[in-house]
């Protein structure tokens, strides 16, 4: 699922995820590529998992929710992630309020 920010929000998009909605940085360590994780649990998963995109007019947010690790091989890189459930819209939109300061 996936939200356009517009706007200059007063900071980056890292420090946006790091700072006001307490995401984590997790850079895979197969591709190095930076995303942002935050378990809503103890555990390791399930997690939500966001992906920042430059974009002409501000950024764009696309998150997932990975249920349980990977159980493929083969480098694949599918897994068992919701990308449009209630529970994910939920979360997408505290992320949205957390950046705005706007009630949704």
């Amino acid at each position: 699922m996936k939200m356009l920010f517009p706007e200059d929000y007063g900071d980056s998009a890292r420090n946006l995820m790091l700072k006001r909605c307490a995401y984590s940085e997790f850079r895979d360590p197969n591709t190095s590529k930076i995303s942002y994780v935050r378990r809503p649990g103890t555990g390791f998963y399930p997690r939500f998992h966001v992906y920042l995109k430059d974009h002409p007019q501000g950024f764009v947010v696309d998150i997932h929710l990975d249920q349980k690790q990977p159980s493929y091989g083969g480098g694949s890189h599918m897994h068992s992630g919701e990308y449009d459930t209630p529970v994910v819209k939920d979360e997408l939109k505290r992320i949205a309020e957390a950046i705005t300061g706007v009630q949704m």
